[in-house]
């Protein structure tokens, strides 16, 4: 994975990382919320590894229309949907706790590098004879199974294909970071005014060079005025970025038939990018380490061409592939990186790692955007992949790519896939764009309604209260008795004083006799 991406995005272009104990991202979810043509709901997750229990999710959704559909075929479907489908409301994901990793890389000769992987491929080994002959980290860093890394990626220079970077990474408990943290680019730092400023001297070095052979003088005078069509050319567009400003340069290298120039400057670059971790080695967290940091993602100065073919990791065609693209690629106006990495396959039905075997390889192409051989390269290599059995990742360039040649390269998988899109929409075309079309990535029939269908929320909440009703109905409650009203109280006697002085007692009576009536 890298910066930038959206969840549902990656998962659904098949995006996927560089070890070859894991799938691509999608055989990470264990289930799914998608919205689709008419607003409907579903609830999707595989029927032979099931996560949910009906009565549970009924009351765990909140639309009471949405439907559970628990089916492998539609599932794996939906993993790899490049948008067809619908709308991805959420998923659930397998995660594992953060862990920590260790990389160090070493250069090696392509020649041994091919050599090793075609025996892997003959003996059915993959990366064993490989690892068996690189040569071992530094000692003390706590690399957990030294033999075998947890990823393997393999890196070259477009213009320097001889030799290559073979970078592998270990699970460590080593809680310190070592050689860890962003550094920023240093062209993207001093932008394109820097750049240029960097880059006039290698030219008028060659400028006096030409100058002093004599035989050389119109070459100094192209040099010259070169150089002053790049001073206009910035200060027509002083906001052009780093990335802009070394694509013209490179052009200018091979206008004067200086591109020896740019072949010492890339093989520069790459040796600084690797100057860490092919000496002390790196370690940090799992998240910076696989994807780098989030200002990585954020940096605008450079933009590329890219297009990643994935093949089957147990056989030859992508060797053959890697051959041919690293014996054209310095005769060639463009400069950018070759890279490999291997990874599980998966049964996403649409992804470009569902293979029958256990590996699958993915070898990503880059170029700098804006230099003249990039269409013509970017075709070329989409169309050697796919006579060698590559299929095109949906999130790069992809142009290649037409019905016919999906149909070859997913064989019934495409029908399954478009199957599986027509009992979920029917016909529906709100999802549907000029990259689906191309590919035929449509439903089967021009009238088709949906088919698919589960079991309704409302209706399975039903079913848990209408019981609990019927019960309530058989045995009614006994009416609350009404409170008896409670007596007023007796009000309370009180003497009076009047105000002014007390009255004197009376006298007590005095005897006497007592009179007849």
């Amino acid at each position: 994975g890298s910066n930038g991406q959206s969840i549902a995005g990656a998962i659904s272009t098949g995006t996927h990382g560089a070890d070859f104990e894991l799938p691509p991202l999608a055989g990470l979810v264990m289930a799914m919320h998608v919205v689709t043509v008419g607003g409907q709901e579903y609830w999707v997750e595989p029927a032979s590894r099931p996560i949910t229990e009906n009565v549970a999710l009924a009351w765990a959704l909140d639309c009471g229309d949405a439907q559970i559909i628990r089916d492998d075929e539609m599932f794996n479907a939906l993993l790899v949907s490049v948008g067809r489908f619908g709308v991805i409301y959420s998923y659930v994901l397998r995660a594992v706790p953060a862990f920590r990793i260790f990389e160090w890389t070493a250069k090696i000769p392509r020649v041994v590098l091919t050599t090793m992987l075609r025996q892997g491929v003959s003996a059915g080994t993959l990366l064993r004879p490989l690892l068996d002959i690189l040569p071992p980290p530094p000692a003390n860093l706590n690399e957990i199974d030294t033999p075998n890394p947890r990823g393997v990626e393999v890196v070259f220079d477009t213009q320097n294909t001889d030799f290559c970077w073979v970078k592998r990474r270990w699970l460590t408990t080593e809680p310190a970071n070592l050689n860890f943290g962003f550094v920023e680019d240093e062209a993207c730092r001093i932008g394109a005014r820097g750049v240029l400023s960097q880059a006039e001297p290698v030219f008028f070095g060659a400028e006096a060079a030409a100058e002093a052979s004599g035989i050389a003088f119109p070459l100094a005078i192209l040099i010259s005025t070169k150089v002053d069509w790049l001073e206009a050319q910035w200060r027509a567009n002083p906001n052009m970025t780093s990335g802009d400003m070394l694509a013209l340069l490179l052009r200018v290298a091979w206008d004067i038939g200086a591109g020896f120039l740019i072949k010492e400057q890339t093989a520069k670059a790459f040796g600084d990018r690797y100057v860490n971790t092919t000496i002390a080695g790196v370690r940090g967290p799992s998240a910076e380490m696989l994807s780098g940091f989030v200002q990585d993602g954020q940096q605008k100065c450079f933009r590329a061409e890219s297009t990643e073919p994935i093949f089957d990791a147990h056989a030859a065609g992508y060797l053959n592939f890697l051959d041919s693209v690293v014996a054209m690629a310095p005769g060639v106006k463009q400069a950018g990186y070759i890279s490999l990495r291997w990874s599980m396959t998966t049964p996403a039905t649409l992804s470009m790692h569902n293979f029958a075997s256990a590996h699958a390889v993915a070898i990503e192409v880059t170029s700098l955007k804006g230099l003249p051989d990039n269409e013509t390269w970017m075709s070329t290599l989409m169309a050697v992949a796919n006579a060698n059995g590559g299929r095109l990742h949906w999130g790069q360039r992809n142009s290649f790519v037409t019905g016919a040649l999906v149909a070859t390269s997913y064989g019934a998988n495409l029908t399954r896939w478009r199957d599986a899109l027509t009992a979920m929409t029917g016909a529906g075309a709100v999802f549907s764009c000029n990259f689906t079309r191309q590919r035929t990535l449509e439903p089967n029939g021009a009238g088709a309604v949906p088919t698919l269908v589960g079991p309704r929320l409302a209706a399975l909440r039903a079913a848990v209260l209408t019981p609990i009703m019927l019960l309530l109905a058989d045995d009614p409650p006994k009416p609350i008795p009404k409170p008896k009203p409670r007596p007023k109280p007796k009000p309370k006697r009180r003497r009076v004083r009047l105000p002014g002085p007390s009255p004197k007692p009376l006298p007590p009576p005095r005897p006497g006799p007592i009179r007849p009536r």
